[in-house]
């Protein structure tokens, strides 16, 4: 993210720190991909910069079925806690004789 004061196309201006430093790649070859580089930052930036898309309101079947859904969890969960304690009870009770 490009903050107030820095240069907005600091990758290319980086560029001319690397002038010296590449053998394989020409200078514009260089150029280009850094210049690929900075746009492609840029799009990720007005991307990440933007509000995110309004969600739209759920219609009353789409409620309903978040209330069914959320039942059924609640109940699941409900079921669950009760399974959980009774093998906690029988693993406690087979401790306990085990150690006889």
């Amino acid at each position: 993210m490009v903050r107030a004061g820095q240069p907005q196309r600091a990758i290319l201006l980086a560029a001319d720190r690397l002038r010296g430093n590449h053998s394989q790649m020409s200078d514009t070859r260089l150029s280009n991909a850094l210049r690929r580089i900075a746009t492609a930052m840029e799009r990720i930036e007005t991307v990440a910069l933007s509000p995110a898309p309004a969600v739209a309101p759920a219609d009353s079947e789409d409620a309903a079925r978040l209330a069914a859904l959320a039942e059924r969890h609640a109940k699941l969960k409900e079921e669950t806690t009760i399974a959980l304690s009774a093998l906690d009870a029988v693993i406690a009770r087979a401790s306990v004789g085990g150690r006889s």
